[in-house]
């Protein structure tokens, strides 16, 4: 089916129209002399390489013979630059992608030139590596601290003067790891798990393509969500058997340790283990739930 590209700027767009079936690059054609008012446009897999391909076929040719480097009047190229298409975290590819809560995962991000050559043809295999995500819940800023709920990614706490330059806020910027795989398109991160919370939540991914990742601006949210259920099993603390929950339980001075009780709960129609043989430990939160339970600090008694 033709289309009518009027000029530059529509066959670039109709370049990033058709990202996802491959193009990477355009050529646009309009004569300086042209009774239409339309030019020609080309959408290419892949760009051509500096001094190689019909652009130009001898790069000695002189350029009174029109055929030598910057010698094509009326021609103009470009690429979509680096764009972001989306996300995989599961085999699910639909928009919202559902992971299961605890499960390790590989959170892959989609795009074009992310990093391993530029739209130029400059290798930047460094760029490539110095991309970072991290994971915020929904409707969040990409300059926020991360959930305690998201593991094997991780952001430093620093302060950044912000766009008026009148005050400094906090910002988590500088994050860890790098990935694991890349290429022009992708960018994996392995080793990423999401705790369920008290509730259904859902998360959107913020990345950054390696370059200033420090600053706040470099970050953009990748098209998607990732949804996660609610946990099974949910607990609340009681201090010296009050019935209010508590958040934390002070240090007694005299070095003795206070009564905490724990309550577990879950809905019926989601478990149907027996409570009488659950059993619980308290783990410090920085670490996963197989570490040993700290006797020093907690002594545990099930009546």
């Amino acid at each position: 089916t033709d289309v009518t590209v009027p000029g530059i700027c529509a066959c670039q767009q109709l370049c990033i129209d058709h990202i996802v079936d491959g193009c990477r690059a355009y050529k646009y054609y309009k004569p300086a002399v042209s009774g239409s008012g339309f030019g020609h446009c080309y959408l290419l897999r892949e760009p051509y390489e500096a001094n190689t391909g019909t652009w130009v076929p001898d790069i000695t040719t002189s350029a009174s013979t029109g055929t030598g480097p910057g010698d094509w009047p009326d021609w103009t190229s470009g690429t979509p630059g680096l764009r972001l298409v989306g996300f995989n975290a599961s085999s699910d590819l639909s928009a919202t992608q559902t992971i299961m809560p605890g499960t390790p995962f590989t959170l892959t991000v989609r795009g074009i030139w992310l990093g391993v050559w530029t739209p130029t043809g400059v290798q930047e295999r460094g760029r490539a590596k110095r991309q970072r995500i991290k994971i915020i819940p929904q409707g969040g800023r990409c300059d926020q601290q991360m959930s305690s709920e998201i593991s094997g990614l991780g952001c430093s706490r620093s302060m950044q003067v912000t766009a008026e330059g009148a005050r400094q806020e906090a910002v988590h910027t500088i994050c860890s790891p790098k990935p694991t795989y890349t290429t022009n398109d992708q960018a994996d991160f392995t080793g990423i798990r999401i705790a369920a919370a008290m509730v259904p939540m859902t998360y959107e991914v913020c990345h950054c393509d390696g370059v200033n990742c420090a600053s706040a601006s470099m970050w953009q949210k990748v098209p998607g969500t990732i949804a996660v259920p609610a946990a099974v099993f949910t607990w609340t603390a009681h201090a010296g058997g009050a019935p209010a929950q508590v958040t934390a339980v002070p240090r007694q001075t005299d070095g003795s340790l206070h009564t905490v009780t724990f309550v577990v709960s879950r809905p019926g129609a989601r478990d149907s283990s027996d409570p009488g043989e659950w059993l619980v430990k308290v783990v410090p939160q920085r670490f996963g739930c197989g570490v040993a339970h700290r006797t020093e600090e907690f002594d545990c008694d099930s009546g």
